[in-house]
């Protein structure tokens, strides 16, 4: 029927059913990309997401196969797959032309199933003669060069093509959800790899610790032993009799005792940290020994009462400084000279009386 205005109804009619199916096939694609949303948010596992977006596209949008690959060269493995009705898919095959995969760094490839080997694409699914294929591919963290394979068997040319848009959308929710995964994974990795670390290093430390605190233990037992030591030794060296001097390489005071103070007449003052160079005005050399008998040296300053010092100097090692010893002998050498004395004495009474005896006789 025609209007008065020239207007035909089976146009509009037409043109009225063909929007209705736009409209269709419209909510259909904002229904998978909702479904896609809500059905990967929970997921965890990367062979989940492939499952699900494969099986919902290809239910929603009646496809004959859907299929995920990894590029191999002119091979493709297939990772994942799906064909309504059947429970499992087995012996789908893949191959690309050089041609092919080169224009699959351009973009997605669309051809007929009559055409497909043309475009350098082989495809082959058990019970399914695609009519249309489409190969779009996908880079994700899991996947460098991922494909996806989508095979349509039915009667409109121009239907994958026209789905073209909202399955890379699909895909790319996909692959998004997919990089979220492996990063998941990778950081849950990283941070069991961290917390091993760092409770191999606590470990370490607290072993280091111990073994520090062991070793500082044994140090301050030994410093109280070395200590202990020095101050019997100081004690020792205090109360000797003779005056003892060490010497550092330089020829610096390090140590004197209390009875140095007595030979200043040979020694000048003693200081601590101060040089002695010489004893009497005589070099140290000249008194100085380093075999293992000790050579003692006298020596008499200008004094009255006149005293007498037996020195001796020993060297300690090479680099390592001296020692200087220093003996008051006057009243030894006093003694002796007196005992000899009285031994001339006794000897010169024993001639005389015997001499004496002589003569009466």
């Amino acid at each position: 029927p025609v209007r008065d205005d020239g207007f035909d109804l089976r146009e509009r009619v037409r043109l009225l059913e063909a929007e209705n199916l736009l409209l269709n096939e419209r909510s259909e694609d904002v229904l998978l990309l909702g479904l896609m949303a809500e059905n990967l948010s929970p997921l965890r596992d990367v062979g989940d997401v492939f499952d699900i977006l494969l099986e919902r596209v290809s239910i929603l949008y009646e496809i004959a196969y859907c299929g995920f690959a990894r590029i191999v060269g002119p091979s493709c493995e297939i990772l994942a797959e799906y064909v309504p009705d059947a429970d499992r898919v087995s012996g789908s095959r893949l191959r690309l032309s050089e041609r092919a995969r080169d224009d699959l760094d351009d973009g997605a490839i669309v051809c007929s199933g009559r055409n497909a080997l043309k475009a350098g694409v082989d495809l082959l699914v058990d019970a399914v003669e695609p009519t249309q294929i489409v190969l779009v591919p996908c880079s994700c963290r899991y996947e460098h060069r991922g494909l996806f394979i989508f095979a349509h068997d039915g009667d409109d040319p121009e239907f994958l093509p026209r789905k073209l848009v909202v399955l890379q959308q699909v895909i790319g929710l996909a692959t998004a959800k997919i990089d979220n995964i492996v990063l998941l994974e990778e950081l849950r990795r990283v941070n069991t790899e961290l917390e091993s670390r760092v409770s191999q290093r606590t470990l370490d430390l607290q072993r280091t610790a111990l073994a520090l605190e062991t070793e500082i233990a044994e140090r301050q037992h030994a410093e109280k032993i070395v200590e202990g030591e020095r101050h019997r030794l100081h004690a020792v060296v205090e109360n000797l009799p003779e005056g003892v001097i060490v010497l550092d390489f330089d020829g610096r005071v390090v140590l004197a005792n209390g009875a140095v103070a007595h030979a200043e007449p040979i020694t000048g003052p003693v200081v601590i940290g101060g040089p002695l160079d010489a004893i009497g005005g005589r070099p140290l050399d000249e008194f100085a020994s380093s075999g293992h008998e000790t050579t003692w040296r006298d020596l008499s300053p200008d004094s009255d009462p006149t005293v007498i010092y037996e020195v001796a100097v020993r060297t300690l090692g090479p680099g390592q400084g001296f020692v200087v010893v220093l003996r008051d002998v006057s009243e030894q050498r006093a003694v002796a000279e007196n005992l000899l004395r009285q031994e001339r004495v006794a000897a010169m009474g024993h001639l005389a009386a015997g001499v004496a005896h002589d003569f009466n006789n």
